[in-house]
């Protein structure tokens, strides 16, 4: 069970990147970029939340209004930079592994 576990989310894994150079390969810039934004605008927000609205008093406020966001976009949120990281670290290190039993 273990073993089919550790192939599912080989599987998984694969088909990420899969996604990920389809979409890096497309023409369109949206979906070349859409992952890269997603980070940066992760970033950008927990910056905001973080760093400057403490600076500038408006904590309360900025919590306050993210409390209203719905959790299943909190979940795709997550997912995606999840699967954007998982996807840019199997192209890292498949190479390398590859490389090195070589």
């Amino acid at each position: 069970m273990q073993r089919a576990l550790i192939e599912q989310q080989g599987d998984l894994g694969r088909a990420m990147a899969e996604v990920m150079k389809a979409d890096a390969g497309s023409e369109s810039p949206l979906a070349r970029n859409a992952r890269p934004i997603t980070v940066l605008w992760a970033l950008a927000m927990i910056t905001w939340v973080g760093v400057v609205s403490p600076m500038v008093g408006l904590q309360v406020e900025v919590v306050a209004a993210l409390k209203g966001v719905p959790a299943e976009l909190w979940s795709l949120l997550t997912v995606g930079i999840g699967a954007y990281m998982l996807a840019r670290s199997v192209d890292k290190i498949v190479p390398q592994v590859v490389g090195s039993k070589g």
